[in-house]
């Protein structure tokens, strides 16, 4: 058998901030602590695949509706329900993209909301190469 060597990236303090470096570096190996604050690496690993099959069927079909209609009510909807899954799965791009899309909405800046409804598949494919 042949040795590996390994080296020590960055280490996480919690579930929330693992889910945020794997996402950033995109590392060959990840170990998770099973008993790490926040959300434990049992939790932090299997909640992201859950997140995508949210994401693929619920929120797919309003961000569809929302960039065909631009209805803003619609647009500020989708953004909140965005900023809410990121927040509650601890995975910060879909959180900072809702957000962005709300202030967005709510501040009628027309010209720059297609623009941030195009990056949606860019977060979603973000959270597939983590899962």
């Amino acid at each position: 058998m042949e040795t590996c060597k390994l080296a020590v990236m960055r280490e996480a303090d919690n579930g929330d901030e693992a889910i945020s470096l794997v996402r950033r570096e995109r590392p060959d190996v990840v170990l998770m602590d099973i008993t790490m604050p926040v959300l434990d690496g049992f939790k932090a690993t299997a909640r992201l695949p859950e997140l995508l099959a949210v994401l693929e069927n619920e929120v797919q079909d309003l961000w569809e509706e929302a960039g065909r209609m631009l209805v803003i009510n619609d647009v500020e909807a989708l953004g909140e329900r965005a900023g809410e899954l990121g927040g509650e799965y601890g995975f910060g791009p879909l959180a900072d993209w809702g957000s962005r899309l709300q202030v967005e909405a709510s501040t009628f800046q027309m010209d720059a909301i297609p623009k941030t409804l195009e990056e949606f598949s860019g977060v979603v494919g973000q959270l597939r190469t983590v899962v």
